[in-house]
């Protein structure tokens, strides 16, 4: 199951926001360990954070990106269950076109925003999507198996 820097959400229900837009939500893991529920905000507000242990979530809140590495999550929660879908198509990858960003917190890695999802047979497909990725200026990450879907950064 998908998971970046210790950061995992199982149980995940999707749901419409007071506009339409798709905000999940789900029992929030932290290096294997539940420690709480999250859920996206609703109505431009903040992610929701209903902490196990209060002081375990102020020690979390203060000591990482926690919002930065559940949207990661998020990601690549998507990609693998395209992933998933690809295989019984007989696809052996997912490839994630993306731009970087500079994070806004000084000393954190780049934001990546994803742009383009694609699956299929890699010894077909590679060249294209290396190429579109070119033209684009954009960088790729491919996922071949389902251990790719556990980051650690």
């Amino acid at each position: 199951m998908a998971k970046y820097n210790g950061v995992q959400i199982k149980s995940v229900k999707s749901f419409r926001g007071h506009e339409g837009e798709l905000l999940s939500q789900g029992t929030l893991y932290i290096n294997d360990k539940k420690v709480g529920f999250y859920s996206d905000g609703d109505w431009g507000r903040e992610p929701y954070y209903d902490w196990d242990d209060m002081e375990i979530g102020r020690q979390l809140e203060n000591s990482r990106d926690l919002n930065r590495d559940v949207m990661e999550f998020f990601i690549l929660y998507d990609l693998e269950k395209s992933f998933k879908k690809g295989l019984r198509k007989k696809h052996d990858f997912v490839a994630s076109l993306y731009k970087e960003y500079p994070s806004p917190i000084e000393g954190n890695p780049n934001w990546k925003m994803p742009t383009s999802t694609y699956t299929g047979v890699l010894r077909l497909h590679k060249e294209q999507i290396e190429s579109i990725a070119e033209s684009r200026n954009e960088k790729v990450d491919w996922y071949t198996s389902l251990d790719d879907f556990v980051v650690n950064k």
